[in-house]
């Protein structure tokens, strides 16, 4: 059995299956498929002041994965709330990263999965990214190895990530922030932790469906505070050299909301500090207009 953390205080807690678990004694089979094979899959969700948000789109696609992965789902969807609220309460945190993560189960040596594998369910939570980074500009590079766009696990967010983790490393070998994917066709995908738009004077810029990014839950309330605030949403895919100079490359994912991207290899782009800050600031509002509270 694998420790979950052998170093983690006592305090720190885990739900796992259907109650808690003390950090010291959460613990993974060692024959799990997730640990052989990353079988899994999982989302991570913002918990702010004890409210879940954008919870619906989560769940809409932890189902989709689960869907796409045949992957059964271990409990009743509405059970899982019960537990981010157990989890919560009992390690006194209103405001914390939640994440979700579903495994295949143990059972069978190779991929073929065993037809009796029994799902097991494992939510943690962590602290959130300091606001006070939130609009600091990122730096970026140039991903070394194409995300393929017709993958359709790239539409489901397993736990078979390790391409994404050799692009963290590759940013980090690089002194940058992020990474920068590039599909098969040398066109932008998305970042290595987050999906792709662009800010300029004209409005927002996004990459269309087909470009090999997993289809993000917070994008969507980007685009409608982008359209609430007067800017014209365009699609079109680009290469690295079409990046317009006068734009704003953005990273946008579930827990940093929103942030700007200051550099990308050898190229600099504007802040817009405060049309950033406004655009951010409004996809909160929405964002927390449209939570799920914790019973």
């Amino acid at each position: 059995m694998l420790s979950a953390n052998s170093e983690m205080s006592k305090e720190i807690k885990y739900w796992v299956n259907d109650g808690l678990v003390d950090g010291d004694e959460a613990v993974v089979p060692v024959t799990d498929r997730s640990v052989m094979l990353g079988d899994g899959v999982f989302e991570s969700v913002r918990l702010v002041e004890r409210r879940l948000w954008n919870w619906s789109r989560h769940m809409d696609r932890l189902r989709r994965s689960l869907e796409l992965t045949r992957i059964a789902f271990p409990t009743d969807p509405r059970h899982l709330q019960e537990g981010v609220a157990c989890l919560a309460g009992a390690m006194g945190m209103a405001t914390a990263s939640v994440r979700i993560t579903i495994t295949r189960g143990s059972g069978s040596k190779g991929y073929l999965p065993a037809l009796n594998t029994v799902p097991q369910l494992i939510i943690m939570l962590r602290n959130l990214p300091e606001e006070k980074n939130a609009l600091k500009p990122l730096s970026a590079c140039p991903g070394h190895a194409p995300v393929f766009s017709l993958d359709p696990l790239q539409k489901a967010k397993t736990t078979s990530r390790m391409g994404y983790v050799m692009a963290a490393m590759h940013a980090r070998d690089n002194a940058v922030d992020e990474c920068l994917m590039i599909n098969e066709r040398n066109q932008i995908a998305e970042w290595s932790s987050g999906n792709f738009l662009i800010l300029d004077e004209s409005g927002v810029t996004m990459l269309p469906s087909d470009c090999g990014a997993l289809e993000g839950v917070t994008l969507p309330v980007v685009l409608e505070a982008a359209r609430t605030l007067g800017l014209p949403v365009t699609c079109r895919s680009m290469g690295l050299d079409e990046i317009p100079g006068s734009g704003t490359p953005l990273l946008s994912n579930s827990l940093r909301i929103l942030q700007p991207v200051g550099t990308v290899g050898q190229r600099s782009f504007p802040a817009r500090a405060d049309a950033v800050n406004l655009l951010r600031q409004r996809t909160m509002e929405l964002l927390a207009e449209q939570s799920t509270a914790l019973e």
